[in-house]
């Protein structure tokens, strides 16, 4: 694409700061709040071109967030010193503009959908209900699933149990749906630093909250395709 340009990010920040006890007490917060424009996608065009996207500066996306930051010196003498600090912090991304509406992507075994009017990169998939038990129990629910020719075939024994979204009794891409988010609640980090004379020892620790994880180890050691080393967990399946 001969038109690609860098994407353009408008920032605004408001930020303060506190310092007591001599600094031996800090705190910092920060709000911001980022739109990017010309954002770059893959945008769908006419498979009679030979190709199945274009590279094109064709998306749009705002986020919003909050950074606090709390470090106090807990001791402080002349041969011992103790640090302690705490970072906090919370985003909201909004997609606000996409080429086709949306745009459906596949990494690692898993498929995200990245829609307007929501968080980008969210999991997108079936629902799943647990396994058919019998082939009777699957007749019964009277649903089939639509092979890459086109044709129908019938659940039974051992097949997922999918959700049908849309009722037509048939599960393919149109009862997929948003299964997870993988943009956490907030996330933070706890830090620490420890001197005495001249030994020193410092640790960090981050976490995540409110996140939704995509397994892709286990979806490899449990697939049974492929040529990888299997997990014993396959040996209870249906």
């Amino acid at each position: 694409n001969p038109k690609l340009k860098w994407e353009t990010v408008r920032k605004f920040n408001l930020g303060a700061d506190l310092a007591l006890f001599n600094e031996r007490f800090n705190a910092s917060l920060d709000i911001y709040n980022n739109k990017t424009t010309d954002m770059i996608t893959y945008e769908t065009i006419n498979t009679t071109s030979g190709f199945d996207y274009i590279v094109s500066n064709s998306g749009t996306m705002k986020t919003q967030g909050i950074e606090l930051g709390l470090n106090s010196r807990i001791i402080n003498t002349s041969d011992m010193k103790f640090d302690l600090g705490i970072n906090l912090s919370k985003y909201k991304n909004e997609v606000l503009g996409m080429p086709n509406n949306r745009i459906i992507t596949q990494f690692g075994g898993a498929t995200y959908i990245t829609d307007e009017g929501q968080d980008a990169n969210l999991f997108f998939g079936y629902q799943a209900n647990g396994v058919y038990s019998t082939t009777a129990q699957a007749n019964a629910a009277g649903l089939s699933r639509r092979l890459e020719n086109g044709s129908l075939m019938p659940f039974a024994g051992g097949d997922v149990i999918f959700e049908d979204l849309n009722g037509d009794k048939v599960i393919d891409e149109n009862d997929r749906k948003v299964i997870g988010n993988p943009n956490p609640d907030f996330t933070g980090s706890v830090s620490t630093s420890f001197t005495y004379k001249r030994l020193s020892i410092s640790g960090l620790f981050n976490f995540s909250v409110g996140n939704d994880l995509y397994n892709g180890v286990r979806q490899n050691i449990e697939k049974m395709s492929g040529y990888e080393n299997q997990s014993t967990a396959i040996q209870n399946r249906w």
